[in-house]
């Protein structure tokens, strides 16, 4: 599929936003520059159609905590983007907090809208349980205390050697039955591969049905925790 869009340069995305006519595409939270978003960027830009970044959970983590290195990395992204003339319209934000980080990652403060998370409204929340109903979790070789450890990706500022020594001393008590939950959206877990045969890393069972599985979860730097 990918190389029959590009084969076609942005031909794909003149007729989808043609046949739409939108007055404003969002965005649930990608770079509005690479393949394939970036091809509806260009359209919009062309057409004055606004585009929005929506967010998907909410940043737990303070402006200046970046272990990683990563804030300066997306600073310079924010920076080509505006340069190209391909950033976002507008940012919606959680909240203060969020406004704050993404001020100093260099987003013109002008575009910034604090309208909340949507992971947080009643309405969805109402409509997840129904989704989440359906699905279970069981772990039949577990007897002991179940431990969940969810976690954020990698790249969001996450300490790779204080987590991976934290695995290690969960797995060193036998009373616990440790089962982790990567990020849901593509997250690579090969930082774990010294730990698959030890542990269930769970990709595919829903959070909250983990979470009413558990006796105890552990949240690393995900607002899961909030959720």
């Amino acid at each position: 599929i990918n190389n029959s869009y590009k084969k076609n340069g942005d031909s794909w995305a003149k007729e989808l936003i043609s046949k739409v006519n939108p007055n404003a595409v969002i965005y649930d939270w990608t770079n509005p520059v690479k393949f394939p978003y970036g091809s509806v960027t260009k359209i919009c830009k062309a057409n004055k159609i606004p585009i929005i970044a929506f967010p998907h959970g909410m940043h737990t983590n303070t402006p200046d905590t970046d272990p990683r290195g990563m804030n300066s990395l997306i600073k310079k992204k924010i920076i080509d983007w505006t340069d190209k003339g391909l950033n976002f319209d507008y940012f919606i934000s959680h909240g203060k907090n969020e406004t704050s980080i993404r001020k100093q990652l260099g987003v013109d403060p002008s575009t910034l809208v604090e309208l909340g998370s949507l992971r947080f409204s009643k309405e969805w929340i109402v409509k997840k349980k129904k989704i989440d109903h359906l699905m279970s979790y069981n772990d039949n070789l577990c007897n002991g205390i179940k431990l969940v450890l969810f976690l954020t990706k990698i790249d969001y500022n996450t300490n790779e050697i204080s987590l991976l020594n934290l695995i290690k001393a969960i797995l060193g008590n036998k009373d616990i039955c440790l089962v982790i939950k990567p990020q849901t959206r593509s997250m690579g877990t090969t930082f774990l591969r010294g730990f698959v045969d030890k542990v269930d890393i769970a990709y595919n069972t829903p959070s909250t049905v983990l979470s009413k599985w558990c006796d105890i979860a552990i949240v690393w730097g995900s607002s899961i925790g909030i959720q």
